[in-house]
């Protein structure tokens, strides 16, 4: 299953060990992650002791993660900072009818944070641990499992490619079906 993990920028520092944990769950659970930014927010925070607004690309970012949500089979967004772009992704998600989670470590903000949006699709749920979110999320991934089972898909390739992808198969023994699968899981695990 693919999921796709979504958090305000802004204090990054302390929701890190929260988002850590997001992700080894999703991984735990034989998900993958659409966009695996945590590791490389964390080494940026480390190295410049908060977030980079003048290095960072955010309309590339924001376009990456609007092809992640609908790439994604369920969507995870941490928002104990809650900004404008968390609803606009939540609701995103809700649009395309994509399961999403909402967690934050504020209670009693719930209820505002339903307005307007697709209750069917969207579970919020406050926690103040790691181990609850841990929980909160793992019970979030099998409730709403989506099963990947392989699908027929007719692909045109320009010859230049085709040769490419029969080389490559005729050199490792691999189907080209396993090629490329194999090539859009690790297209989308960056």
């Amino acid at each position: 299953m693919i999921i796709h993990l979504l958090a305000s920028a802004q204090h990054l520092q302390e929701d890190l060990p929260f988002l850590k944990a997001i992700t080894e769950v999703v991984y735990d659970n034989d998900s993958l992650l659409a966009r695996d930014w945590v590791g490389a927010a964390e080494v940026r925070v480390i190295k410049n002791g908060r977030r980079d607004d003048a290095k960072t690309d955010w309309e590339s970012v924001h376009q990456e993660n609007c092809a992640a949500i609908l790439f994604s089979d369920i969507v995870i967004i941490e928002a104990t900072v809650y900004g404008f772009m968390q609803g606009y992704y939540a609701a995103l998600a809700g649009l395309h009818k994509k399961p999403t989670l909402i967690v934050l470590r504020q209670q009693g903000i719930v209820k505002r944070l339903l307005t307007g949006i697709d209750k069917n699709t969207l579970t919020i749920v406050d926690y103040e641990t790691v181990d609850q979110l841990r929980k909160i999320v793992r019970d979030f991934i099998k409730s709403t499992h989506v099963d990947t089972t392989p699908f027929d898909a007719k692909l045109q390739l320009n010859p230049i490619a085709l040769r490419r992808l029969n080389k490559i198969a005729e050199e490792t023994g691999q189907e080209k079906s396993t090629l490329i699968s194999d090539i859009v899981t690790k297209y989308f695990q960056n």
